[in-house]
This record gives structure tokens, sequence and C-alpha cells, in this order.
């Protein structure tokens, strides 16, 4: 007696397609179709399986069939073992890995507050003309931290339309935030060789 295993692939669990349940056996004799395998799941003890084996090829030699599992039997996430030993004289298992359904839940773990399926949500996505309008109509007040580009465009704007302070003495600009009162740039001249350099602070 010979004993044939093989990796049959994988399944979702409990999956509702039946041409997906489909579990491929090859034996090396033909005339085995509507006999029965049986099946194991997860380690427990087999037992006959809901359907009959069915032919692709079923006369002469190296034949193969398949036999189409339930969901019921694709229940447990896990794996499966298709086993077929009986009249042929020999073993043949495959083995199949069940992997787990995503949750009932899982679009709402997605956040999708607009449709009823992700496909409807990405068609609701704003067009690239809409992001770009909320982006330059954002308000800067929130965008102004340290070393950002919001910040940087804020002094930019400063330097050309907001209240400036010049003293005469020294040369010295200091640049005012929106408010009038608060510093946001000292700019301090030097000179040197008849070249004056201005220096922000």
């Amino acid at each position: 007696m010979a004993f044939y295993a093989a990796f049959a692939g994988t399944f979702r669990q409990s999956e509702s397609t039946a041409a997906r349940r489909r579990v491929p056996l090859a034996v090396p004799t033909g005339g085995l179709a509507g006999v029965q395998p049986k099946i194991s799941k997860n380690g427990a003890a087999f037992a006959n399986t809901a359907n009959t084996l069915v032919g692709i090829s079923d006369s002469g030699t190296d034949q193969a069939y398949y036999v189409e599992l339930t969901a019921g039997e694709l229940d447990t996430a896990g794996f499966v073992i298709v086993r077929y030993d009986q009249g042929i004289g020999d073993e043949i298992q495959v083995v199949c890995r069940v992997l787990p359904q995503l949750p009932e839940d899982v679009y709402a773990r997605l956040g999708a507050p607009a449709g009823a399926s992700l496909a409807a949500d990405v068609a609701a996505l704003p067009e690239a003309a809409e992001v770009a309008d909320a982006v330059w109509d954002e308000a800067v007040a929130g965008h102004q931290a340290s070393g950002t580009a919001g910040q940087e465009l804020h002094l930019a704007k400063a330097a050309l339309v907001n209240k400036r302070q010049h003293t005469i003495a020294t040369g010295v600009d200091v640049i005012k935030d929106n408010d009038g009162s608060t510093t946001l740039r000292t700019l301090t001249p030097s000179e040197a060789a008849g070249v004056v350099t201005v220096t922000p602070g």
C-alpha cells in the first residue's frame, strides 16, 4: 500500500462559493466517481464528506477527481485533511489550510462612513481639485509650529504686510506678528568693508 500526501491550497472559513470549496485528488486508477472520501477538521476524527468524488478524468490510469466540500466542513479555521483509501490499495491525503474570516464588523472598523461598501467609499473620495482647495483654504492658525511650512509662510506674509518697527540710529528692523506687538524677527544690519549684512534674529 502506498501513501500519497499533498497540499491543496487555502480556503476561506465557511466559503460561500461552492466552486471555491473543491479539493482535487489525483489517484492511480479510474472509475471512482461517486465514491466518498473522509475529512478531518483540525485533527478531529475522520468522517465522511457530505459530497462524493466528481471525475475530472475518470478512466484509465492517473485519474483526477475533486470533492466539493460544504461551507460547514470549512467552518473551523486551521486545517482540514481530505482522505481517500477505499478499494484502491493506496491512501491519498490532501491537506488544506482554512483561513479565518474577517470580523463581521470589519467594514465599521475601517471607518467607512459614506456607503454600503469600500468601493462606494472609494468612489466618494474627493477629487484632486477638492483636496487642493481644502489645503489652500485651511486656516493657518493651527499650522505654525516651529520648523513647519506654515510657520515660514506666516513669516513671509508678516514681512510683507505686518507692522514693522525701524530704529533709525541702529538700522534695526523688527517684524511684528498679527497682533502688532509680538516680535517675529529682528533684522540687525552690520557693515564691513563697505558691505552691509542684515542678520535675522
